[in-house]
């Protein structure tokens, strides 16, 4: 037995290595990178295998060194599938946090926002920075397919955007997106005729989104729909600026002001030389304005100037109307 006698020592000092290699993995694994920095985008292509995303995450600097990770997913992940998709990682993870993250299928969502008062060619631009191209998003917002499924009539989408906030995979194309918004407006105003009856979809974005463009003040979006509303029951003239900016931009003659002979323009969308709606809406309003041209405040103001703090005075008469711009416009105020 003496001469096996060595072996002992032999059998605890690999005992005691093993047990330490094992500690410093177990560490390893669930040490968070410390010197991870900024924020990193990490994909997964369909049908990759595990050892090259493992050798990715480390190359990538996601995780801190190769062999924690790769021995970890060995023991203990491997039955389990690491999920194609786009990853965002934006603070410091350990190995198995990642891993648990990749079998999840956690993959990253693009937040896109719509703001309300902005035309396709200008939803376009701003989603194009985020994602996809303007030509790609301008299409899908002039795609008859799309089109139909809220308003069979309109030559695009315009209008028919709802503003809001939207979460959507990182690749999706422009089209699915366009889609998406679709669906959104359309989950909405399916809600809002249930309160509504009878309710024009047409004719309602069309004035909403000419009170949008009046006026940014929530407490004023109602008289003001009061006021058009009352302009097309006696068939007077609208005579709403933003119709004729439109109009001027569609045609590239905007100068970024009016003048007496901008407002004689000929052109369908100017409502001061057409009685009635324009044809089309002018921009996407939002629920909020969406909601005030359908709860319009009951008054008899036919005329309403801007006081140049955001907030406009109304009245009844041209006589106090014109009161009223003598004030203002002086200021440069515009008038209505």
């Amino acid at each position: 037995m003496k001469k096996f006698s060595w072996l002992l020592p032999v059998f605890i000092s690999s005992v005691f290595v093993i047990s330490m290699l094992f500690l410093s993995i177990s560490r390893d694994f669930h040490t968070k990178y410390k010197g991870f920095e900024g924020e990193k985008y990490f994909t997964i292509q369909k049908g990759e295998s595990s050892g090259r995303i493992l050798e990715r995450l480390f190359v990538e600097k996601i995780v801190e060194k190769s062999y924690p990770i790769k021995i970890a997913y060995a023991l203990s992940f491997k039955k389990k599938s690491l999920k194609a998709g786009v990853y965002l990682f934006d603070k410091p993870l350990s190995p198995k946090e990642v891993l648990s993250k990749l079998e999840k299928g956690e993959v990253a969502l693009l937040k896109l926002t719509l703001r309300e008062g902005l035309t396709i060619e200008e939803y376009s631009k701003e989603l194009a920075n985020a994602t996809g191209s303007f030509e790609g998003f301008l299409s899908a917002m002039k795609d008859p397919s799309l089109i139909k499924e809220i308003d069979p009539q309109a030559k695009s989408l315009e209008g028919y955007l709802l503003p809001d906030t939207y979460f959507v995979a990182p690749f999706t194309s422009e089209k699915e997106i366009v889609k998406i918004v679709v669906q959104s407006f359309l989950s909405f105003w399916n809600k809002v005729e249930k309160e509504h009856t009878g309710a024009d979809l047409r004719k309602t974005i069309i004035l909403a989104s000419i009170v949008e463009k009046e006026t940014a003040d929530s407490s004023e979006k109602s008289r003001i729909a009061g006021v058009f509303l009352n302009r097309l029951k006696i068939g007077m003239a609208l005579q709403s600026d933003p119709t004729t900016v439109y109009a001027l931009n569609k045609r590239g003659l905007y100068r970024g002001y009016l003048t007496k002979e901008d407002l004689k323009f000929e052109d369908p969308f100017n409502t001061y030389t057409n009685l009635g709606l324009p044809p089309e809406p002018i921009c996407s309003p939002s629920k909020e304005t969406i909601l005030a041209v359908l709860n319009p405040e009951k008054h008899h103001y036919l005329y309403f100037v801007s006081k140049g703090d955001g907030s406009h005075y109304f009245s009844e008469t041209l006589n106090f109307h014109n009161q009223a711009v003598s004030k203002y416009i002086k200021n440069g105020r515009k008038e209505k």
